[in-house]
């Protein structure tokens, strides 16, 4: 039962929506458990809220409202003619500390980001009714259709890049792994690193040595085994359905099986997932190796592995959606178990080493962060159509970024 003298009850209701969210992603929040953890009755509820579509209402509202207050002051200073750099760090970090203190309002807007597929476009506009402008019209547009439109592609993956890093690190502080140093250290490191990247003042690898590695990280698609048909069907039900809408049954009338099949094989639908991506990442760590062995230095290991998650995704694009449904389930100790029976985890560790040691105080999940990268590049790029060469020139730009950060010129 929450208590609070200082929270109206209203609050209180509103409160648990957002923690409710944030422990179980997937579920639908039922008004009795809302109820419950509040420790008022369910028709208590209806005191406050016409209905559970009014309640979900003015939880999405709030949210909107806290989330613009935040970027208010990142827009403010970006607009004062004597701002610095220094200035606009500082309205950044504290952006960042607060979703850390507050990760259960993050985890809502991203559970609103998965479950919608217009997410993009009614974010951009309720902020822009909140008075955020400069923030989003600078690369993108909601034209008269009401469509979310990309005019500079190369500033929009820019902001990928930091929202990519920033979710990350939220859903890694929203599982405790935040627990060393106090909040406005991590926010300051991670906001450090996500200005200036590695410190470079320019990118390290020359553009001919660039199409020599981009010539090595090509992947031939007629000599590449052939994707798992579980799989395919797998991440078509997600496309259909969406990442909240996975069973078991829609599986097997995607495959044409019947649902007693796909148990004979495996206990649960996680299971399943579990075991599929499990021989999807085998695969790609194998190549990600091979390829790897014509690096000269740590950061040329970083381009490649960045060229070829994006080489095979274009190739293999089913991994996609399939890989962030599990992700986002939270089931990362399974996930991890799935990969050491691959070995994938542990053929790893050197990278993940030199990696921590260039990433200062994120020595937790540097790597599951850069692992992401790519992910979300595809993601938002298939989205608003690049092509498969804007997508490799994502991944070039955002190199760039970790060596040299999103304020410098690369």
């Amino acid at each position: 039962m929450m208590n609070s003298k200082n929270i109206s009850t209203k609050d209180l209701i509103l409160d648990t929506v957002f923690s409710l969210q944030s422990e179980d992603f997937f579920s639908k929040i039922s008004l009795s458990k809302i109820a419950e953890r509040v420790g008022i009755s369910k028709t208590a509820i209806f005191r406050h809220f016409k209905n559970k579509d009014e309640l979900m209402s003015e939880a999405e509202s709030r949210l909107f409202d806290i989330v613009a207050d935040l970027l208010l002051d990142v827009q403010d200073q970006l607009g004062e003619k004597d701002s610095t750099i220094e200035k606009v760090f500082v309205s950044v970090c504290r952006v960042v500390s607060y979703f850390m203190e507050h990760t259960t309002y993050f985890l809502y807007l991203l559970k609103l980001a998965v479950a919608s597929q217009n997410f993009e476009t009614r974010f951009v506009l309720e902020m822009k009714n909140r008075g955020i402008r400069e923030l989003i019209t600078f690369y993108s547009k909601v034209d008269e259709t009401g469509n979310f439109v990309i005019f500079d592609k190369r500033m929009y993956v820019r902001y990928i890049y930091a929202f990519s890093r920033t979710a990350f690190i939220l859903l890694a502080c929203s599982k405790n792994s935040c627990s060393a140093g106090s909040v406005a250290e991590k926010a300051e490191s991670f906001t450090t690193f996500l200005f200036n990247g590695f410190g470079h003042r320019t990118v390290s690898i020359s553009e001919q040595r660039r199409k020599v590695l981009d010539e090595t990280c090509r992947i031939d698609a007629e000599n590449f085994p052939e994707e798992n048909r579980i799989f395919l069907a797998l991440a078509s039900v997600i496309g259909k359905a969406g990442v909240t809408g996975i069973t078991i049954q829609k599986l097997a009338d995607e495959l044409g099986l019947a649902k007693s099949s796909l148990y004979s094989y495996f206990s649960n639908k996680n299971e399943l997932i579990r075991s599929l991506i499990a021989e999807e990442f085998s695969l790609l760590m194998d190549t990600v190796k091979e390829k790897e062995k014509a690096a000269l230095n740590f950061y040329e290991m970083i381009y490649i592995r960045l060229r070829v998650f994006m080489t095979f995704f274009i190739l293999r694009p089913s991994i996609i959606p399939v890989s962030g449904w599990l992700r986002l389930s939270c089931d990362t100790a399974s996930l991890k178990e799935a990969f050491r029976s691959k070995k994938i985890t542990g053929e790893d560790a050197e990278f993940r080493k030199l990696l921590d040691e260039k990433i200062p105080g994120e020595k937790e999940f540097s790597f599951g962060w850069f692992m992401s990268i790519p992910v979300t590049l595809y993601i938002q790029g298939r989205t608003h159509e690049f092509t498969n060469e804007d997508l490799q020139q994502a991944v070039t730009e955002v190199y760039g970024f970790i060596e040299c950060g999103i304020i410098a010129k690369t």
